[in-house]
């Protein structure tokens, strides 16, 4: 009776997760970009200069090729019922649950961002530029080559660039500089409790109120930061080849680095599963990507 007792107290209690133990959901040579939606992983591949989009379920079954035979995608961003792509010579959508794909833009974007009216994103030769949802001719909010990242929140784009932050709005108004001397060099700059966190190129995690009231410090000595994302109450990076995610609460902290058998180019994390962050490795340097779901 006492070994029953016991064998129903372990089952009750289920193991948590391991920290850094990984599950593949996705093996490809090169995979590219990465968004979560509802139930499934969206990724593109990369071969010989063309991409396709595919819907990969997170825990088994079988994939769905969204598009196909498209120039590479830079960026993937779910949006209600959509999946927006920006490739070398396009921005585009496709519903999440197949069918035929739309061209909103003509024009080579780098990154994409899609709000409930419009699309923001960057361009190699215009810089920053917007249009409604539905597409049309793009109207530049901040011409730039040397721009780095950005990210949208509250009506403005935070744009990463040489040497600092520019704040835009997304309607009229003139760009400022914004957050001091902060230079962002990748795509890791998140919004959380109205103030905007960047991984900065001097490898320091910084807070930036978007009052404009001073920057702190967060963590420093962190290194190069290649994505960044929110987990309730705390950030998670990654480190692209150092083979490391680590997390930090937003109020600062001991930062937990978490050793991970794979690059990690980027990352992704679903609101209602904030226990998991989804890994992208591109495979440059080991020629086997990956994408794999990781515990926290």
């Amino acid at each position: 009776m006492r070994g029953l007792l016991v064998l129903l107290v372990a089952c009750a209690h289920p193991v948590a997760p391991t920290a850094g133990a990984p599950d593949v959901v996705v093996e490809h040579v090169h995979p590219k970009a990465l968004a979560l939606a509802d139930g499934v992983v969206i990724w593109s591949t990369v071969h010989e200069h063309t991409s396709s989009i595919i819907a990969t379920p997170r825990r088994g079954g079988a994939s769905r090729t969204l598009v196909e035979d498209i120039p590479v995608v830079r960026a993937l961003v779910v949006h209600d019922t959509s999946v927006y792509f920006a490739t070398e010579d396009r921005i585009g959508r496709v519903p999440i649950e197949g069918g035929v794909p739309e061209v909103l833009v003509e024009g080579p974007a780098t990154d994409l961002a899609v709000t409930d009216t419009g699309l923001v994103w960057l361009d190699s030769d215009l810089g920053l530029a917007t249009t409604p949802l539905t597409g049309g001719e793009p109207r530049v909010l901040l011409a730039g080559h040397g721009l780095r990242g950005f990210y949208v929140t509250g009506g403005h784009a935070y744009v990463g660039g040489n040497p600092q932050i520019m704040r835009v709005p997304l309607g009229l108004g003139a760009a400022t500089p914004f957050g001091g001397d902060v230079e962002v060099c990748a795509d890791a700059m998140l919004e959380h409790a109205g103030a905007l966190y960047a991984a900065s190129c001097h490898g320091l995690l910084e807070r930036i109120p978007l009052d404009g009231t001073e920057a702190s410090v967060v963590a420093p000595d962190i290194g190069f930061v290649t994505s960044i994302a929110e987990s309730g109450d705390r950030l998670v990076l990654a480190f692209g080849a150092e083979k490391a995610l680590a997390v930090i609460p937003f109020v600062g902290g001991t930062l937990r680095r978490i050793p991970i058998p794979t690059g990690a180019e980027r990352i992704a994390i679903d609101p209602r599963e904030p226990s998991f962050v989804y890994v992208l490795d591109e495979g440059v340097a080991s020629n086997s990507g990956r994408i794999v779901r990781v515990a926290l």
